[in-house]
């Protein structure tokens, strides 16, 4: 009887270690990526002259350690699409993730997800099938939005904080 308990108990005990383990970066962001899905089709902007941006496209591509937004832009006067791509991103020198609660320009079931780096990014643009004219400043960022449910806010951020954390233990030095 006491080695069948003291079975059990052990037992128990090695499951609970495989509960415990987190997702590797490559999991983390394939869960961003699924989560940035889900906010196609909405509306990231719109105003009272009519003109919207609908989210067309959102994606993480983890082996290229790049970020793709595509917005589909409509007005009375206009209608467009434009691609964005943010790359060279260092998630080591993540500084600040913050949740934007409210806003009145977009989709109610949206919020925006403010990611700031130490470091500059890289920011590519296209509108209308033309390359988007831009200085040093626009073009190496240290910041981007994300778009995302606000049901899947807080899961996103602390995703986000979990990606600074594994690339900060993929860059220590071993010795």
């Amino acid at each position: 009887m006491k080695q069948l308990l003291t079975l059990c108990l052990l037992s128990l005990l090695s499951f609970g270690g495989y509960a415990q383990s987190k997702p590797s970066k490559k999991q983390t962001l394939d869960y961003l990526d699924k989560t940035l899905k889900m906010s196609v089709g909405y509306v990231t902007y719109k105003n009272e002259k009519g003109t919207k941006y609908r989210i067309e496209g959102a994606s993480f591509y983890p082996a290229e350690v790049k970020y793709e937004f595509n917005f589909y832009a409509s007005s009375t006067d206009q209608n467009y699409l434009k691609y964005e791509q943010y790359s060279n991103i260092h998630w080591e020198d993540l500084e600040e993730v913050k949740i934007e609660r409210n806003s009145k320009t977009m989709d109610k079931e949206l919020t925006r997800i403010y990611i700031r780096f130490a470091t500059k990014i890289r920011y590519d643009a296209q509108g209308g099938g033309d390359a988007i004219e831009m200085d040093d400043d626009m073009h190496y960022p240290t910041s981007f939005t994300l778009y995302i449910l606000k049901t899947k806010a807080e899961s996103v951020k602390k995703a986000l904080e979990r990606l600074r954390e594994r690339a900060k233990e993929e860059n220590k030095d071993p010795s």
